[in-house]
């Protein structure tokens, strides 16, 4: 994978609003440790475990809520940050799809 284009794909993606303005939740992509599919993570401001994932996985409806605990859900739901969240999730895996298709 490129991993150059990756990045290039998420942040379009994302853009400006939740890389900069977003201060509830920040964003970690690891490459190194499987470069052909990066390990992304969502660390929600107040909440101990990070939501994480690989770019590859199939994102669904509310994927979000099934890589937490009933108590984290709430945490997210607290915070009104939910759909963002599986905004997120949506273009991380989007980028990773046009990244391997060569768009």
């Amino acid at each position: 994978m490129n991993l150059e284009r990756f990045h290039n794909r998420l942040a379009l993606r994302l853009g400006r609003e939740r890389i900069v303005c977003e201060k509830r939740f920040d964003i970690y992509v690891d490459d190194k440790r499987n470069p052909d599919d990066p390990w992304v993570a969502i660390e929600v401001k107040g909440m101990p475990r990070r939501i994480g994932f690989y770019s590859s996985d199939e994102p669904g409806d509310d994927a979000w809520r099934k890589m937490l605990r009933k108590d984290q859900i709430a945490i997210v739901e607290s915070l009104g940050i939910g759909q963002k969240i599986q905004v997120t999730i949506n273009a991380v895996h989007q980028a990773y799809l046009d990244t391997n298709k060569g768009f």
